[in-house]
């Protein structure tokens, strides 16, 4: 990735998910690349004629994780009938599907990290991971559900709230007694 050549020596490890109309993007680096990316995607979203990526949605930002789960970076490509094998129901919950799909990556997560361990491969191939874990692997319903969620932000929205300021009052806005009263004639 680009991101890895701009900034040597930082590690980028994640998962890539490619269904046959929509992407997943679990990535695992520093606040810095992680903004890079959302710049280069809000780009993309901006403009939507040049770029292959259309409406990028956020699922979670974690910060300060204890270790990583994904032992390298991790391209996978799906097929129609592998990315159908679980539906999402069009009735469930919001929450809920966003619950199950965190969920499901973080058990294919925890798969490729004991399977890269306990085979000592680096290098894993998609019929390896999805003969045991197929069940795991988001269906592409619940990917495109999470998309029209307008709850999810997009990148645009999260790069405005994460440069805006937090507005917390100061110690001396709540000092007692308050500022006029100590007015000294």
């Amino acid at each position: 990735m680009s991101i890895q050549r701009s900034r040597p020596g930082e590690e980028l490890t994640g998962l890539l998910l490619l269904y046959p109309q929509h992407t997943l993007l679990v990535i695992e680096c520093s606040t810095e690349a992680l903004l890079s990316v959302l710049q280069d995607l809000r780009h993309m979203e901006e403009n939507p004629h040049s770029s292959l990526i259309l409406h990028p949605r956020i699922l979670l930002v974690s910060h300060d994780l204890p270790c990583r789960l994904f032992p390298q970076w991790f391209c996978m490509m799906l097929s129609e009938s592998e990315s159908r094998r679980t539906e999402a129901s069009d009735e469930q919950n919001p929450e809920k599907l966003l619950n199950q799909t965190m969920k499901r990556l973080l058990q294919l997560g925890c798969h490729l990290y004991n399977t890269q361990h306990n085979t000592g491969s680096t290098m894993l191939t998609p019929d390896e991971v999805l003969k045991d874990v197929s069940d795991v692997v988001p269906p592409v319903a619940a990917v495109y559900r999470l998309l029209q969620m307008e709850a999810l932000l997009s990148p645009a929205r999260y790069i405005s709230t994460y440069h805006s300021p937090i507005h917390q009052p100061l110690d001396s806005e709540s000092v007692w007694p308050a500022v006029e009263h100590l007015r000294i004639a």
